[in-house]
């Protein structure tokens, strides 16, 4: 378990509602418990991971500030595959995180070990730079370059 406290309490917390609210819903794969995949401080201090439950697995951001919120705001998460929208959600004990739906329900999976290894890639892809972004950063710099420049020579 990661060092940041509120990843443990996230799993009680979604633990109990499997126990009691989620317990007999159709929804539920029976193959799956609830389990935090891969939590990891970014760079700014906030810790990014994925959450799978018996009923849905989800991208997890936890920022250090407790949002003066409203349930189902998105916030741009910017990552270096790209920029990527999360809605913002509160837990008692817990307080203020966002998350996106990575998969729900969870049906397809057959067992918890296949869950947990394409929440671990899902997480991997998402912190790996996107030869598409880098494209793009490209694009930008080159659509910066003004005839003038081009014909003097002038390409940085």
């Amino acid at each position: 378990m990661p060092n940041e406290p509120r990843v443990a309490l996230l799993v009680d917390y979604f633990q109990r509602i499997a126990e009691t609210q989620m317990r007999d819903v159709p929804i539920l794969n029976p193959q799956l418990h609830v389990q935090a995949i891969d939590f990891q401080p970014l760079a700014d201090q906030t810790w990014l991971g994925v959450l799978l439950t018996p009923w849905f697995m989800n991208l997890i951001w936890l920022t250090q500030v407790q949002e003066a919120f409203q349930l189902g705001e998105s916030r741009d998460l910017q990552l270096d595959s790209g920029t990527y929208s999360l809605q913002l959600n509160y837990a008692d004990g817990i307080g203020s995180f966002y998350s996106a739906s990575l998969f729900s329900p969870v049906l397809q999976f057959t067992d918890q070990a296949t869950a947990v290894l394409v929440g671990e890639q899902v997480l991997q892809q998402l912190l790996t730079p996107s030869h598409n972004s880098a494209a793009q950063t490209s694009a930008a710099k080159s659509a910066k370059l003004s005839r003038r420049d081009f014909l003097r020579g002038q390409f940085s």
